[in-house]
């Protein structure tokens, strides 16, 4: 059996990533082959974004809505 030694990526370069999905349209099978991810990896990081984004956004609602 061989052992396979999972890679660590900064925030940076999964937000790099997942950019190529959500703005070019990559698929994410072809993201998968280049990176050396499984599915599920890229799934969990796509969620943990939205999940933070959307606490970033309802944290600073008050401030998002004064910009107009």
């Amino acid at each position: 059996m061989s052992e396979r030694k999972e890679r660590k990526f900064s925030p940076e370069e999964k937000v790099m990533i997942l950019k190529k999905h959500l703005l070019e349209n990559t698929p994410i099978s072809d993201i998968c082959d280049q990176y050396g991810l499984h599915p599920t990896v890229f799934y969990r990081w796509q969620k943990q974004f939205k999940e933070k984004y959307l606490d970033y956004i309802t944290s600073h609602q008050e401030v998002l809505a004064n910009v107009e």
